[in-house]
């Protein structure tokens, strides 16, 4: 079962360490501290915000994720089905 772990000062020691561990078990793992170099080069989403460090979250060239790229199709496809289902309704 995913779970969701928000670790505090998480940029070193024991806390990073954990982090590390519940992220290569599969788990979403937030990681808050000071501003340090290893927090601020994580890449994200450049749409959503979402770290690569997810395990579900791959970033594309653009550096969008799998997530925000089948929200949008949906979205589309949506849309169309709309219109097409109020073009349907109105001929009736």
């Amino acid at each position: 079962m995913l779970k969701i772990f928000l670790i505090v000062g998480g940029s070193s020691g024991l806390g990073l360490e954990l982090a590390k561990i519940y992220n290569a078990l599969g788990h979403a793992v937030f990681i808050t501290g000071r501003k340090d170099p290893e927090i601020e080069n994580i890449k994200r989403c450049t749409s959503c915000i979402l770290p690569e460090s997810l395990p579900s979250v791959n970033l594309d060239e653009n550096g969008i994720c799998d997530h925000c790229k089948n929200y949008n199709r949906l979205i589309v496809e949506w849309k169309k089905n709309k219109t097409q289902k109020q073009k349907e309704l109105e001929d009736l």
